[in-house]
């Protein structure tokens, strides 16, 4: 008899994490003499990335880095992290039923365990794929394909 494995997404899927992002990100970018509105960040999510973003306010590449690391530590102070509708009771439901979840997200480990703090049906989610584990992040297939490799079993459908 198959079984299911459910692949998710945590930023936006599982967790409301876009205001957070937001905030963290224009802090830091204010102190680059930059000024992000949420019009602009929201057609980043939805068209572009943040590589490119920062390109655009003509941020030198070899400065990536360290606005990440700073973007980060802006998040860690947040409280506006949430579960989005219904996300609970669907991790409710995918674990009392024993159907295996993975979340697969772009978000770092530590970021991730940040998110656990403020959300606490996360920390019954046993697998997880976060960012340092692959090489290229999504919509590469990196994570899928490495999700698929530590749980997947012949005769498994993959839910995502």
């Amino acid at each position: 008899m198959s079984s299911v494995l459910v692949l998710s997404d945590l930023d936006g899927t599982l967790v409301d994490t876009e205001r957070a992002h937001f905030e963290a990100y224009r802090s830091v970018l204010a102190g680059y003499g930059k000024e992000l509105d949420w019009h602009s960040f929201e057609r980043i999510l939805n068209f572009s990335s943040i590589p490119m973003m920062l390109r655009e306010y003509g941020i030198p590449e070899s400065e990536f880095a360290e606005i990440r690391k700073r973007k980060d530590a802006a998040f860690l102070t947040t409280a506006a992290i949430a579960p989005l509708p219904g996300a609970a009771e669907f991790v409710e439901h995918c674990v009392t039923k024993g159907i295996p979840i993975v979340v697969v997200t772009n978000s770092a480990a530590h970021i991730v365990e940040f998110m656990k703090t403020k959300v606490p049906m996360l920390q019954t989610i046993e697998r997880w794929v976060t960012r340092h584990e692959y090489e290229r992040p999504k919509p590469h297939s990196d994570c899928y394909k490495l999700a698929k490799a530590r749980w997947w079993k012949e005769g498994d459908r993959i839910i995502g």
